[in-house]
Parts: structure tokens; C-alpha cells; sequence
């Protein structure tokens, strides 16, 4: 039957996590003498890692019963079981099914997805504490990127949700719009913030974001498009257009924003010490600064603020007012 069908493609997803939970158990066992508590993160780096690479996967995999097509005789019938007729009174019974199982296995995916913002939240507590533990567990999602948008593997996994949803929407042509719509989105952030620690995935990533484009847009001379359909169409257009004439006042007017707000620097004084000999002192320093009602600007002490070295020149050359040398 399809829900059988339907159950079996489910329950595969948890055979394979059953399968690299034991492959573990077995490594561990055989060079590791058992030692499981020290060789936890090892399973959690590779559960997390499968988890992102497969995610679209298994999320369209986990959506099927609420993907359904519209047939000439005004029945929906879902799009990978066409005998199974969508939301019926009395033939729906096994979309019913397929639908409770679906809601069911779609907590893995969504808590797969709040794990992560929760561990994203926690990334920068834990790289100034030096939480090895930490990051040698959830290292693979931030050691790929650039410290400065240690954050953009959130970008990824929403991408990866939203191309796992978009085939729930009915129409062909509005799956087509919103694919693109998602993916300028994702190209634009790519240019922007140059994720990727190796400067050719940036690269990378923007050609194979420009080829997707391009297939996208061939697809859209391809799909079918309804009478009711070109109205709607004909008013997408015209938000773009008049989205592009607003856009160009839009970017002046950031432009000047920005500008006035570079008169501000980020901290009114930079702390700089010799480590052995004036750690305590600017310790001290900065808490009497801090006490001061003259001084309402931040002030900047490694041990508290530096995240990345590789922002450090950068503070001291354009965010700091007064550079203090002890």
C-alpha cells in the first residue's frame, strides 16, 4: 500500500542512523578500547554532518503526503502516490495516515534546525572559554566558514528548508518563482559576505548559483501555465519593476546612513598590554574606565572582546577612538 510504502521510505532514514550509531560502537570498540565517553563528539560530528548534507533530502522525503496535484476530474491525488486522493472524506483515510506520520517525522528536521540556532547562539561563549569539547563536537558547523559570519551554516539550512518546502505549493510556476526568489537571495548573501574560508568556494558558489538560475529559468518556459495563472504573473511583474525603480533611492539613502553612522566608533578605548607584565593592570584599567560617567563608549580588552584574530587590525585601525599602549 502507499502508506506502507510511504513507512518503509521513513524508516530507512532511521536505519541509517541506526547504522552509523553501530558503526561507531564497533570503531570504538576495536581502537578505542571502549572508551565512549571520550569519542562521543566523533558520532556527534558525524550524525550532524550526514544531517546536513542529506537535509533537503529528507525533508522533501518527509513532505510527500501534503505534495498533491490537481487531476482534470477536480480530485487531488498526492504527487508520489497517485492513488492516494488528498484530503477525502471517506477515500482520504490513507492520506490521513500518511499525513500523521509525516507531522511525526518532521520534528527530526525541525529539531535538527532549532539544535542548530541554539548552537550557533552558543558559538561565541564557547570559543572564549575554550570549549574543546564543544568544538571539536559541532566544529563542522562553523570551521568551513570564515570567523566573521561563523553564523552563515544557518543560511545554509534555511536554504536547504526552503527548497524542501517549495513542492508543497501546488502550482509548477510558483515553485519556479519561489526557487528563484530563494536562491537570488542566497547569491546575493554569497557576493555580500564571502562565507567560505577558501576564497574559490566563494566563487564557486556563485557560478553554481548562477547555473541553478539559468536552469530555473529555462524550466519556467517549460511549465504550464493556467489562464488564471498570467494575471497573476502580469502582477509579479509589475511589484519587480517597481521594486527595481524604489531600489535605487533605497541603496542612497543606506549609503548615507551608513556614512553618518562611521562618525561613531565602536569602542571609545582600546586596551593593548604586554601579556606577562600589565595583564592585571588593564584589567584594572578597564574596570576604572568602566566606573568613569565620563567614559559611555566600549572598551576593548582581548580577554573580553577579541572573537577573531583576524578582526583585531581592523578594530584598531577604524572602531577605536583612543588607543591605550601598556
Amino acid at each position: 500500500t502507499a502508506v506502507g510504502r510511504f513507512a518503509a521510505k521513513l524508516a530507512l532514514v532511521l536505519t541509517a542512523i541506526v547504522i552509523v550509531g553501530l558503526s561507531h560502537v564497533v570503531v570504538v570498540f576495536w581502537r578505542h578500547g571502549g572508551r565512549f565517553a571520550e569519542r562521543k563528539f566523533a558520532l556527534v560530528a558525524v550524525l550532524g554532518t550526514l544531517g546536513l548534507m542529506f537535509y533537503t533530502s529528507v525533508t522533501v522525503l518527509m513532505l510527500q503526503p501534503f505534495q498533491c496535484t490537481l487531476h482534470p476530474n477536480g480530485k487531488w491525488t498526492t504527487s508520489a502516490y497517485e492513488d492516494v486522493v488528498c484530503w477525502g472524506a471517506s477515500e482520504g483515510s490513507s492520506h490521513r495516515t500518511m499525513i500523521g506520520l509525516a507531522v511525526l517525522a518532521l520534528t527530526m528536521p525541525v529539531s535538527k534546525f532549532a539544535a542548530v540556532c541554539l548552537l550557533v547562539r552558543r558559538y561565541p561563549h564557547a570559543m572564549r572559554r575554550g570549549d574543546t569539547v564543544f568544538l571539536r563536537s559541532f566544529g563542522f558547523l562553523f570551521i568551513r566558514f570564515r570567523p566573521q559570519v561563523y553564523w552563515y551554516t544557518l543560511v545554509l539550512l534555511t536554504r536547504s528548508l526552503f527548497i524542501g518546502i517549495v513542492p508543497v505549493v501546488p502550482r509548477a510556476i510558483a515553485q519556479l518563482y519561489l526557487l528563484q526568489v530563494g536562491l537570488i537571495i542566497s547569491f546575493a548573501m554569497v557576493i555580500h559576505f564571502k562565507p567560505w574560508r577558501v576564497a574559490l568556494l566563494n566563487w564557486l558558489d556563485v557560478l553554481l548559483g548562477a547555473v541553478m538560475l539559468m536552469f530555473l529559468n529555462i524550466a519556467s518556459f517549460m511549465a504550464l501555465v493556467a489562464a488564471r495563472d498570467i494575471e497573476v504573473i502580469g502582477w509579479v511583474c509589475v511589484v519587480v519593476a517597481g521594486f527595481m525603480v524604489l531600489l535605487v533611492p533605497l541603496i542612497l539613502l543606506v549609503s548615507v546612513l551608513r556614512r553618518i553612522g562611521m562618525s561613531a566608533r565602536r569602542y571609545e578605548f582600546f586596551l593593548c598590554h604586554h601579556k606577562a607584565e600589565a595583564g592585571a593592570f588593564a584589567r584594572w584599567l578597564k574596570v576604572a574606565l568602566s566606573g568613569s560617567r565620563k567614559v559611555t563608549g566600549d572598551i576593548f580588552l582581548d580577554s573580553d572582546n577579541l572573537d577573531s584574530l583576524d578582526q583585531l587590525l581592523n578594530f584598531v585601525a577604524t572602531d577605536t577612538e583612543n588607543l591605550v599602549v601598556l
